[in-house]
């Protein structure tokens, strides 16, 4: 199947971001996933909760390497 590009909206979110910005909002989130995993596998897992709360000051800091129109392009809230 294929999808032509032209199907899509101007304001389509893809667009609308950077593919490197795109790429870094993908590998943070990669990296938070394995930090949480590794915490959940081992003797530490007790913490897992706290380390699940750090997540939400690290969301917020992510202004400092994203805009709020870049944020709201990749982020599933939207």
């Amino acid at each position: 199947m294929e999808i032509r590009i032209s199907t899509f909206d101007d304001d389509f979110r893809l667009f609308q971001v950077k593919t490197a910005k795109m790429h870094l909002f993908t590998f943070i989130q990669l990296i938070c996933l394995v930090i949480l995993w590794v915490v959940k596998s081992t003797k530490a897992s007790l913490a897992f909760p706290f380390f699940l709360i750090l997540m939400v000051p690290l969301r917020a800091q992510l202004n400092r390497f994203f805009s709020q129109k870049e944020l709201r392009a990749v982020s599933i809230l939207g």
